[in-house]
């Protein structure tokens, strides 16, 4: 493959390897700071509490897990077992997803160093370090930093495939199944991958390169695609139907977690892609070879296809969750950062650096101070207010994990254990009352509602009048606690 890379000015002298070296760790250290800044501070969510209940099952109980509705991120729930043995705190377990996020900074150095030099790499690397979504999912104990970074080392051995050994494509092979079984939509991703090598520059010899690696890692994820195509689990069941706003919205998500200026973001993004597209377009007349050509396509479809396919498809059967699409964040910064790299003058691409730095660090410091559902918050409300015999009902069924989870961590001998039923067996047993006249559960109940469930909506009615709403209380994000009592008490 040419050396020439797109970008690179052959008049000027380039950046030195020392000054890179020492940009490029001052990045990490950033990148690292933001990471691990206010990192125990909110309360876990509900998909991080399902984290720790699956890493904390026995191995029977989680292969049976995985294989019947918990597939997905299955290689992360496996590093989760050994990380949890040393503790189970907000700081202690989400700084495994943090070293994943560090580690891509680096990384996505090396791949946007293959794609047009250094001085794409490191602004690449400048671009991930401040990106508010890439700070938020660093500091969740769920895997979709770790997925990030298996995307990013996917692309940077899959461009090193022509001109590295066979080490090199033992590597893609390794992080692109690995990338799959860290979160499925990772498929996608690969898709685009292969299908870019339709326009590989050069003769029949230069594929052929491609044939082994792509086909062993085919094999590799063959049980996945399986259990996607077969097994598909209720897992996807709670995304909400797409809208056509839901593709602006992503754009935003990706690059500033739809925080502040994300609009702004937004649009300095597009139009850094837009020119790395256009100085990649053949016949212009610029320095860029057909492989240069290339990996920008590379970048684009990486980008761009896993969304055009699974967008449509979710008008039918709804997939479009914004976070499902953290796959395509490495490739969107490699491709601005291509096209950033490329805006002349010199004092004009380090204004735009100078804007991008100042809009996200408005949006990393909104997702540092917007809530998380606050299930912390809403457990210790709990046991300051329960009485005995008093039941906690989750809405939806499951609502109630979080509560048990931080029960057990706040609540101090000898206090009581706190008592859980389900709405659908309250339901029932306020008929049979009805019916026969069997004793009800309990004289107060304590509903705790997450997201406005249909359950929460249909329970009120369902248990009237033998039970009234009596008291009602909000936490952020979307969480309610209700307290309902006996009438004529």
């Amino acid at each position: 493959m040419n050396s020439t890379v797109a970008g690179r000015n052959p008049g000027r002298r380039g950046m030195s390897p020392r000054r890179t070296a020492l940009l490029l760790t001052a990045i990490t250290f950033l990148g690292a700071f933001l990471r691990l800044l206010h990192l125990g501070q909110k309360s876990y969510w509900w998909d991080e509490i399902a984290t720790i209940r699956l890493a904390r099952m026995s191995p029977r109980d989680f292969l049976q897990s995985l294989w019947g509705f918990e597939a997905n991120m299955s290689f992360y729930y496996l590093l989760v077992r050994g990380w949890i043995r040393f503790g189970d705190g907000e700081t202690w377990l989400r700084l495994l997803s943090v070293i994943f996020a560090i580690a891509a900074i680096p990384a996505i150095y090396a791949a946007g160093k293959a794609v047009s030099g250094r001085a794409t790499g490191l602004l690449a690397a400048l671009l991930l370090s401040i990106n508010a979504a890439h700070v938020a999912y660093a500091q969740e104990a769920r895997g979709y930093s770790l997925l990030i970074l298996l995307c990013t080392l996917s692309l940077l051995f899959f461009f090193r495939i022509e001109d590295a050994g066979t080490g090199n494509a033992v590597g893609y092979v390794i992080v692109s199944a690995l990338a799959v079984y860290a979160h499925f939509f990772a498929v996608f991703f690969l898709f685009a991958q292969w299908l870019s090598l339709l326009w590989l520059p050069g003769n029949g010899a230069q594929r052929r390169k491609f044939i082994l690696p792509v086909s062993l890692t085919l094999v590799f994820i063959a049980p996945a695609l399986y259990y996607m195509a077969f097994r598909r689990s209720a897992q996807l069941g709670s995304i909400p139907a797409t809208k056509p706003s839901d593709l602006l919205q992503l754009l935003y998500f990706l690059v500033a977690d739809l925080g502040t200026f994300r609009k702004a973001l937004g649009l300095i993004y597009l139009l850094c892609c837009g020119l790395a597209v256009y100085r990649a377009l053949p016949n212009r007349g610029d320095a860029a070879t057909s492989d240069d050509r290339w990996r920008i396509l590379v970048l684009a479809l990486c980008t761009v296809l896993p969304v055009a396919i699974l967008f449509p498809v979710s008008f039918w059967s709804p997939l479009f969750l914004p976070r499902y699409f953290l796959i395509c964040l490495p490739p969107l910064v490699l491709l601005a950062a291509a096209g950033l790299a490329n805006v002349q003058p010199s004092s004009v691409r380090l204004a735009v650096c100078a804007l991008i730095v100042a809009l996200s660090a408005f949006s990393v410091r909104w997702y540092y101070v917007h809530p998380k559902d606050d299930w912390r918050g809403i457990t210790v409300y709990l046991l300051e207010n329960m009485r005995a015999g008093d039941l906690i009902v989750g809405c939806p069924p499951g609502a109630e994990w979080p509560v048990q989870y931080y029960a057990d961590k706040f609540a101090k001998p000898p206090s009581r254990e706190l008592a859980y039923l389900g709405p659908g067996p309250l339901i029932k047993d306020v008929a049979d009352y009805r019916a026969t006249g069997k004793p009800l559960p309990t004289t107060r109940f304590w509903m705790v509602d997450w997201g406005g469930s249909p359950d929460w909506k249909r329970l009120p009615s369902a248990v009237a009048p033998e039970y009234q709403r009596v008291e009602q209380k909000r936490f952020p994000n979307s969480l309610t606690v209700e307290l309902y009592e006996r009438s004529g008490r």
